[in-house]
């Protein structure tokens, strides 16, 4: 209740309406007030008069007279106006805060959506479900279009002001036009091609769908450069205040990221692939080298079977698998590094073609061989182990040899590397013939039932498999060769400065199967940076002969092996090779703490080359420093000769 004096100088209260003292109400000499909001009588309160904001307007004096006399008026309008002001102020607060809470409620359910739809859509690719794709990609549109909405109106423009929060609010922003571009560019596009996510209908019957491929490849022309803005702007953001946010925000790099990493190298690989299939009634050839780990070599094992497989149209036909690795008479040009490296035998006997690590090298060569051998031109080369067979026989079911050896995704690689030579002996004759029975059945097994393995669980196995070195594949086309590398499954020695890779690679020289039992484990320490800017590691390599005595004198020759150097039946000898990271070196090597290595050369890399003797459960340690040029940006990696017993790899 407040107190206002008339013209008369004279007030009094009377239940919350303001009377003069003749008893007349206040308009000019007998002036009224309207109810201001919140004191009236009934609750509804009294407004000001109209211009309560401005000057008596009368014209006469502001100032009060009576009791009033001495006061300042002008004082006590400012007041009035401030106060108001702030109470408007405040209402605008108020009402911003309830804006900002309700659409952020819609943004974040809307997000929640976005993300489980996007969820939905990959695990539709993977069950070659394109009914829940293309419901997922819809959902995923609409709720991507709902938090961009919700975060564009002028509330949010006001809340991106505030001082340090406000960066998130435009961060929030960001990630909801990313999620805008993935949804329209890369989801919807994929949606509408969803049947050539479906293995079933890429593949089947030992054919592949090349018009699906060419849709396929039509998606990734969309959804490659979407994927790239997408990874430029997450990765972009700065760091969020607010934990929720950094969280979704890091959650967001890591998806992104990959899929970016993975659909760029498809990208250049996928328009070559219609022509690598054979389309338009063309006729492609490719030998299919199934490697031996058993016998180490370099690129993984020892070539011991080859087969031919062609493609036309899509439709594959893959013939018998034989042996070249026991011809003689050819030789093959290596350069010298490769002679000096690895002996001009290498030249010689085709079974020692891939004793360098590069398999851009050794896929030629080998193909040179099999051409010079069998008389058939082959358009590429495509190297596997009884790993990623073993891989890929866990997607589509096994297979039995004539002998009744059932060979599936869980026992592949040790019967095809160890049981084999433990029943047959040393009947080189049956081994062979059993290796390259299994070996043709199971790709056609592969081949003909890759329709009910789940898109992304086959992708996971070949990059998984090509990363390895388990998986390889060298096109005679140099532009496929370039798209093939490109793609991560070319098996070349990495010629990356800025993210530096340690290579360590064996060759066998036991001259037999003993490298079932072969173990071997790379430790890279941290990294120290040198004056000049370059960075050192420490690195450890431990390599261990795990056979024991007892299994020595009772192993067949054929796996214990017949080399005149070998010091005890049980004795394994593997010649070991390290290869600096481009531009890099490698120094101050000991092995068990005596200075060892010899310095080598290879296609431009600095390396060392060490021969190991290994009696049962022995084992010999490498310790050295590896020093990456100062452009290097990444941290230092390792690539390696893939192991058939995988157990005893680290």
């Amino acid at each position: 209740m407040s107190k206002h004096f008339s013209n008369a100088g004279e007030s009094r209260e009377d239940g919350g309406r303001h009377v003069s003292a003749s008893g007349g109400s206040e308009r000019g000499d007998a002036r009224v007030d309207a109810p201001v909001a919140g004191m009236g009588d009934d609750g509804a309160g009294e407004r000001p008069p109209a211009n309560w904001f401005l000057p008596n307007p009368t014209g006469g004096s502001d100032e009060p007279r009576g009791r009033g006399h001495g006061r300042h008026p002008h004082g006590h309008h400012r007041r009035r106006v401030v106060a108001i002001v702030a109470c408007v102020i405040v209402a605008l607060v108020v009402a911003l805060g309830a804006s900002l809470a309700l659409t952020a409620r819609t943004a974040k359910a809307d997000a929640e959506q976005a993300v489980t739809a996007l969820e939905q859509a990959r695990d539709a690719v993977s069950n070659g479900d394109s009914s829940a794709l293309k419901e997922a990609a819809s959902t995923a549109s609409d709720s991507a279009q709902g938090v961009q909405s919700a975060l564009s109106g002028p509330q949010w423009t006001i809340a991106s002001l505030v001082p340090s929060y406000g960066q998130d609010v435009t961060t929030a922003r960001s990630l909801a036009g990313v999620l805008v571009d993935l949804s329209d560019n890369v989801l919807s596009p994929l949606a509408s091609n969803a049947e050539s996510t479906d293995l079933k209908a890429l593949v089947s019957d030992g054919s592949v769908n090349v018009d699906a491929v060419k849709a396929l490849v039509g998606v990734l022309d969309q959804a490659a450069p979407a994927l790239q803005r997408s990874a430029q702007t997450v990765d972009g953001l700065p760091q969020a205040h607010v934990s929720q946010l950094a969280s979704a925000i890091d959650k967001a790099k890591d998806k992104i990221d990959t899929a970016n990493s993975v659909v760029s190298r498809l990208s250049d690989l996928a328009p070559y692939l219609p022509t690598m299939l054979g389309d338009g009634g063309q006729t492609k050839t490719y030998l299919l080298v199934a490697q031996n780990n058993s016998e180490i070599r370099a690129t993984g094992g020892f070539p011991g079977s080859m087969g031919i497989i062609t493609v036309t149209d899509g439709q594959i036909s893959v013939g018998d698998f034989t042996t070249i690795v026991g011809q003689r008479g050819k030789e093959f040009q290596l350069t010298e590094d490769e002679a000096v490296t690895f002996g001009a035998a290498m030249g010689v006997s085709p079974g020692n073609l891939n004793s360098t690590p590069n398999f851009e090298r050794a896929g030629d060569l080998l193909a040179q061989a099999y051409e010079a051998y069998v008389g058939t031109h082959v358009d590429g080369t495509i190297a596997v182990d009884p790993v990623f067979l073993q891989n890929l026989l866990k997607l589509t079911g096994g297979v039995t040899a004539s002998d009744g050896t059932v060979v599936d995704g869980s026992n592949a690689a040790e019967e095809l590397l160890s049981k084999v030579y433990w029943r047959y002996g040393n009947d080189n004759a049956s081994e062979d013939a059993f290796f390259a029975e299994v070996a043709g059945a199971a790709f056609k097994q592969v081949m003909g039932n890759l329709g009910k393995a789940g898109a992304s669980n086959l992708a996971e196995v070949i990059d998984s498999s090509a990363s390895e070195r388990r998986l390889q594949v060298w096109m005679a086309d140099s532009d496929q060769e370039k798209a093939i590398e490109k793609a991560g499954l070319a098996g070349e020695v990495s010629g990356d400065t800025s993210n530096p890779v340690l290579g360590v690679y064996f060759n066998d020289d036991t001259w037999a199967k003993m490298d079932w039992y072969l173990s071997t484990k790379t430790e890279v320490g941290q990294a120290t940076t040198n004056s000049d800017g370059t960075v050192s590691y420490q690195v450890t390599t431990t390599v261990g002969n795990t056979i024991t005595e007892d299994e020595a004198k009772s192993a067949p020759a054929y796996i214990s092996g017949g080399n005149p150097a070998k010091a005890d039946v049980s004795t394994m000898i593997i010649n070991c090779f390290l290869i600096a990271p481009a531009g890099g070196n490698i120094t101050d090597v000991t092995l068990n703490g005596a200075t060892s290595g010899d310095a080598i050369m290879l296609y431009g890399h600095a390396g060392v080359r060490q021969s190991l003797s290994l009696d049962a459960q022995q084992s010999a340690t490498l310790k050295y420093t590896v020093t990456v040029p100062k452009e290097a940006s990444g941290d230092l990696t390792v690539d390696q000769t893939p192991l058939g017993n995988v157990s005893l790899q680290q």
